[in-house]
């Protein structure tokens, strides 16, 4: 439900908050870091290759393409 209401939000001024980021690059900014990009790397771990928020944030601009295909009813 956290990902429906973000995509509402965003979807109520998609050209605004599509890629909207607020605060720095390291949690709670200790130690202290510059402000994050969305072309900043997310450290996944084991998870998954690091990638930049820019190409996770965009399955919220076209939810229906992308590599996640899903809408929301």
């Amino acid at each position: 439900m956290v990902d429906r209401t973000w995509w509402v939000w965003q979807n109520q001024k998609p050209l605004d908050r599509a890629f909207m980021l607020h605060g720095t690059r390291t949690f709670f900014n200790d130690p202290p870091s510059p402000n994050a990009t969305i072309e900043d790397d997310l450290a996944m771990w084991w998870v998954a290759p690091k990638s930049p928020p820019s190409s996770i944030l965009k399955h919220h601009v076209s939810v229906a393409g992308g590599p996640y295909c899903y809408t929301y009813a």
